[in-house]
C-alpha cells in the first residue's frame, strides 16, 4: 500500500506563536496484513509559515519518520481508516535579518493519530487524512554569533494538526 498526501498544517500551543498555516507533504508506505489492518512506515514533512519581523526572514522545517499502523473499515461506498503513530522528528529553523542569522535545530519523539475517509475512483481510493502530532523534543539548540546554546530540559512540546488530500494506491 502507498498513500501519498499533500495538505496544510497548523502548529498549536505555546511554541506556535507567530506561526501561520503551512504546507504538509507526506506518505505512508506499507502492507495490508489483513483486510482490516495495514502496517506502514510514515513520513511527514512540515513547512511552517513563520511570521518574521519587518526586514527579516524566517523558516522552519520538521521531518517525522515513524510507524503508522492503520485499521481499515471498508464499506460499500467508502473506506474509513484510523490508527496511532509513533515517530522521531528533526526540526530545523532559521531567522535572519541582514548579515545576522540565528539557526535552530532539535530532535525528539512524536506520538499521534491518523484518521481518514477514502472513496473508490477507478483503481485507486481518493480522500482525506487528518493527522494530530505531539512532538516532544529531547534536545533543542540555537546557534547565534557562532555560539551554540542547547537545552534538554523544559523544552516545550509542539502540537501539529494537519489536513491532507490523499490517494490510496
Amino acid at each position: 500500500m502507498f498513500l501519498p498526501t499533500i495538505g496544510v498544517n497548523s502548529f498549536q500551543g505555546s511554541g506556535a506563536e507567530d506561526v501561520g498555516v503551512g504546507l504538509r507533504l507526506g506518505a505512508l508506505a506499507g502492507s495490508r496484513i489483513t483486510e482490516l489492518l495495514s502496517l506502514n512506515v510514515g513520513f511527514a514533512f512540515d513547512i511552517a509559515n513563520m511570521e518574521a519581523p519587518p526586514g527579516a526572514s524566517a523558516s522552519q522545517y520538521v521531518l517525522d519518520i515513524g510507524f503508522n499502523p492503520l485499521l481499515h473499515f471498508p464499506l460499500e461506498k467508502l473506506e474509513i481508516v484510523a490508527g496511532p503513530l509513533a515517530a522521531v522528528f528533526l526540526d530545523k529553523g532559521s531567522l535572519g535579518a541582514g548579515s545576522t542569522t540565528i539557526d535552530s535545530w532539535g530532535y525528539g519523539w512524536t506520538i499521534g493519530a491518523n484518521a481518514g475517509l477514502f472513496f473508490p475512483v477507478g483503481k485507486v481510493r481518493l480522500g482525506g487524512l487528518v493527522n494530530f502530532y505531539l512532538r516532544n523534543p529531547l534536545k533543542f539548540c540555537v546557534t547565534a554569533n557562532g555560539t551554540d546554546t542547547c537545552r534538554s530540559d523544559d523544552v516545550d512540546s509542539l502540537k501539529t494538526l494537519a489536513v491532507s488530500f490523499a490517494a490510496m494506491l
